[in-house]
């Protein structure tokens, strides 16, 4: 639980709907799947800063014209809604993916830091896995995750925490190293 009596003036209190809509996947059906082609980005290729590809999946090359709406591009911000709930996951290859139901896309609006919300997310990942439904696997829909509390500082001061988050993970990198 995040204790708000600690949060800056400065910061605006939204709901994380007024910055960054979900966009949920598609179904894509088991019996297209292929050894290769187009990557399906699945719950299971969520790994943090890296996609995860043990037991990846494909479909074929023609759906990344069929199914436009669910392109995931280099940089793209992906949170798991089932089993997974809220992980995070940037996707890095330089090929287009295409999003599988149950994976939510990040979209963005112009006010916010990609990075600072990624990150706000990671911190947010217990208040959804509290919110989630389900018995035997939990899920959590992209309307529970966009009502979320959500405190939004200046753009500048999002860019400075970002940037010190990094500072701070360089070095714990060069401390393991």
């Amino acid at each position: 639980m995040i204790d708000h009596t600690f949060i800056p003036k400065s910061w605006e209190p939204l709901n994380l709907g007024a910055v960054c809509k979900i966009r949920n996947g598609y179904a894509f059906k088991s019996n297209d799947f292929q050894e290769n082609g187009i990557l399906l980005f699945r719950q299971t290729n969520i790994d943090g800063e890296n996609v995860k590809l043990k037991n990846a999946v494909y479909l074929p090359e023609k759906y990344l014209t069929q199914f436009k709406d669910y392109i995931i591009e280099k940089g793209d911000v992906l949170i798991g809604m089932s089993g997974s709930i809220g992980k995070i996951c940037v996707y890095n290859l330089d090929k287009p993916a295409l999003q599988n139901q149950r994976t939510g896309l990040l979209q963005f609006e112009s006010v916010v830091e990609k990075k600072f919300i990624r990150y706000y997310l990671e911190v947010l990942e217990q208040e959804f896995v509290k919110k989630s439904k389900g018995i035997a696997v939990l899920n959590i829909s992209a309307k529970d995750i966009q009502e979320s509390d959500f405190y939004l500082p200046p753009l500048p001061e999002q860019q400075r925490i970002v940037a010190k988050i990094e500072e701070l993970f360089s070095s714990l990198d060069k401390g393991i190293e």
